[in-house]
């Protein structure tokens, strides 16, 4: 029927950083004065052992979390 032809968007990839594995990222970035998007690459690989392109760490910094960023730098909330 009808109900056949909507669709379905279920599925996809499954996140490799949890929700609350991104609420604790968010706090480890506010402990720090200062902090660039090579850092926070680093900083997920060692505590998440989860390696993102830089593209994606943009991605998670200014979409996920609503930072911004310029020039490398981490610009607070």
């Amino acid at each position: 029927g009808i109900d056949g032809l909507k669709p379905n968007y279920e599925g996809g990839r499954p996140e490799k950083l949890s929700k609350e594995d991104l609420q604790k990222l968010d706090n480890m970035i506010q402990e720090y004065d200062e902090i660039t998007t090579d850092q926070v690459h680093d900083l997920i690989l060692k505590e998440f052992n989860v390696e993102y392109s830089m593209k994606q760490v943009w991605v998670i910094l200014t979409q996920k979390l609503n930072y911004k960023c310029k020039n490398k730098m981490v610009i607070s909330k």
